[in-house]
């Protein structure tokens, strides 16, 4: 168990000192569109005849060009160096391409998500392209 929870932390974050720079964190839309292309691209990963038609699909989930994620899918020895990988370039993108957002907004897209999560709607707030909370399970 961890010492905090996560309620705790974001406290924290929210009443962050005034005039101290804001945590800057990556979009929620993003890392959700990352969670479900994370469960695809393991089927994907198990079933190399399915490489051709999924990886155009999955490559704008993690935001990066279908050569780049079929050579990384190809060059990596496992799925975790592969997941690995693709979180590295993630990040990298990230950062270079001023993607990063205050972690207020984040966590009012956050709760936003998950109300509507427990009202049971499909779309999220990025326009219906990734499923709501409950869809992105990882089983």
């Amino acid at each position: 168990r961890a010492a905090v929870g996560l309620a705790w932390q974001l406290r924290q974050w929210e009443q962050a000192a005034p005039g101290a720079p804001e945590v800057r964190v990556e979009p929620v839309a993003r890392q959700m569109a990352a969670l479900v292309a994370r469960r695809r691209l393991r089927g994907v990963w198990q079933s190399p005849e399915r490489r051709a038609a999924e990886l155009p699909l999955l490559a704008p989930m993690l935001d990066l060009p279908v050569a780049k994620l079929a050579r990384l899918v190809e060059q990596a020895p496992c799925y975790g160096a592969l997941w690995d990988d693709l979180q590295t370039e993630r990040q990298q993108r990230l950062r270079e391409g001023d993607l990063l957002q205050p972690i207020s907004t984040a966590l009012q897209d956050l709760r936003r998500e998950v109300r509507q999560a427990s009202r049971g709607q499909g779309a999220s707030s990025s326009g219906g392209a990734v499923p709501a909370l409950s869809n992105t399970s990882m089983r």
